[in-house]
Formats: C-alpha cells, structure tokens, sequence
C-alpha cells in the first residue's frame, strides 16, 4: 500500500495548476472565515487524485503490480483521510493560538467538518467508482459537495458553544460514520474486484 501512497502523492505534486487553484481557495476560505469548508476541500481533491488511477489507462498498469485488492480500496479512503485530517488539526491548532478559550468550539468545529468530509468520501468513492470519474460519478460528486458544503456553511453561523454538553454522545456519531465508511468500503471493493481491462 505504500506504493500506492507515494503514487498519489506524486500524482498531487505533478498537478501544479490543481495545486495553486487549491492554495487561492484556502487564502479565499480564510480570509472570509470560512475555514470549515478545507477539510471538505482537501479530502475531495485527494479522493479525486486517488480514485481517478483505477480507471483506464493507469488502472490496466495498476492491477498488475504486486498490491491486493483490499489494499487498493483502503487506500482509496485512507489518502483522502490522512489530508482531511492533517487539515483539520492544523486548522485546529491555528484556532486555539488565535482564541485558546474556546477550545472546545473549536474542537467541535473541527470535529464535525472532518464528519462531514468523512460522510461525503463515503458517498463519492463508490459513485466515481460504479459510475466513472467523467461520467454520472461527477453529478453526484458535485451535488453531494453542493449539499455539504451548504450545510457547512449554515453551521457556519450557528454559536457551536450550545452544543458541548452534549459531547458525551460523541460516540454515536463516530459509529454511525464508521458504519457507513464500512459500508461504503465494501461497495468499493466488489466495485473494484469487477474492474476488467
């Protein structure tokens, strides 16, 4: 599977237009404190990156390297992850230099743009896969983008400070993501099983 990472990770650097669009946007998401919106971002630019390599040409070279199926469909959700996380806590950590007070809004916020980014992966991985990156897969990409990021951005007014008693069933919520991610991995995986070149 590190084949796989590094692949992708080469694949990102290679991308240099993708890349300066995507440093604008987050000046852009910054600068009008939208930051919720980048973890969002970066797990949808990463998911593209990585589910785009199963499909042809790159996918007919792909499957005939030494890596097993699973591995490749863990890593189809694993590199979107690792970059929403890394996202998210570096957005956490500047939050809490700017106003250590309100940790806990902040850890809510961070805590529930990364849900969102998980929930929306879980979606969009196996509707690229099923349907093709240039294909139906991109009208629900954009449409599940559209209704998350409307949601991030209603949210975005909402004082999260109303919502910390109620962390205690933070545990509820993690469930029902992981079921899903779970779910939406084993859609992935018969997908990517049925893959013939």
């Amino acid at each position: 599977m590190r084949g796989l990472f590094v692949y992708d990770f080469q694949t990102t650097l290679q991308m240099k237009r993708t890349l300066l669009v995507f440093g604008l946007l987050i000046i852009f998401y910054l600068f009008l404190d939208m930051s919720a919106l980048l973890v969002i971002l970066v797990m949808t630019l990463l998911m593209k990156i990585a589910v785009v390599k199963v499909e042809e040409p790159t996918g007919k070279f792909l499957f005939t390297l030494p890596f097993s199926d699973s591995a490749c469909a863990a890593e189809l959700y694993l590199y979107p992850v690792a970059g929403g996380m890394l996202v998210a806590v570096l957005q956490l950590l500047i939050e809490l230099v700017l106003s250590p007070a309100q940790w806990q809004v902040h850890l809510l916020m961070a805590a529930s743009s990364l849900s969102a980014g998980l929930v929306m992966i879980s979606v969009m991985i196996p509707a690229f896969l099923i349907f093709g990156t240039k294909n139906a897969g991109v009208y629900v990409g954009v449409i599940l983008a559209v209704v998350l990021s409307g949601a991030v951005l209603i949210t975005d007014d909402v004082d999260f400070s109303q919502f910390i008693p109620y962390l205690s069933q933070w545990w509820l919520i993690a469930i029902a993501i992981v079921l899903c991610l779970a779910a939406s991995y084993g859609v992935s995986l018969s997908r990517i099983r049925q893959k013939t070149y």
